[in-house]
């Protein structure tokens, strides 16, 4: 019985050609996803006082309840965001309105808070996802991991 040795040659990620570099990337683009990617945006919420119940990406939905009167909500925000922040522009913007709103009118008012706010965290959440996917992040994590990722010349990691 013959034993054949096999000699494979491994790179490190900034050492492949950047056509194995792009099939590696594509080979990691779901590698920042774990089960809870979206943690962060739900805290940020729940600070404000509101719930995320479910959202999806692909189809831009995005649904969730209050947990305080939206004034109260949209005082929280103004104390926790930027005035930079669409989330801030939003909750400014209803004040601003709740103040000469009929009370007629008030329910759909308080309505329309609550869906802009939660597509304000939809576009959140896309941003996450969209930066936890891009080649940017993913070469972040090959280059600061505590240990080293190997590929072979094609870009396929070993």
């Amino acid at each position: 019985m013959r034993v054949e040795k096999i000699t494979r040659n491994l790179f490190e990620f900034d050492e492949l050609s950047t056509d194995a570099q792009i099939k590696a990337l594509d080979a990691l683009r779901d590698i920042n996803l774990d089960d809870d990617w979206w943690d962060s945006v739900y805290d940020d919420a729940n600070t404000i006082g509101l719930t995320i119940t479910e959202f999806d990406i692909d189809h831009g939905t995005i649904d969730g309840r209050l947990g305080f009167y939206p004034k109260d909500v949209a005082n929280l925000i103004l104390s926790k965001h930027g005035p930079e922040t669409d989330t801030f522009k939003l909750a400014n913007e209803y004040l601003t309105t709740l103040d000469t709103t009929l009370d007629d009118e008030l329910a759909d008012l308080d309505q329309n808070f609550k869906y802009d706010l939660l597509e304000c965290y939809l576009v959140m959440l896309r941003q996450e996802y969209e930066y936890l996917t891009s080649d940017e992040a993913i070469k972040h994590l090959i280059e600061v991991n505590g240990f080293t990722y190997e590929f072979d010349e094609e870009g396929k990691r070993s």
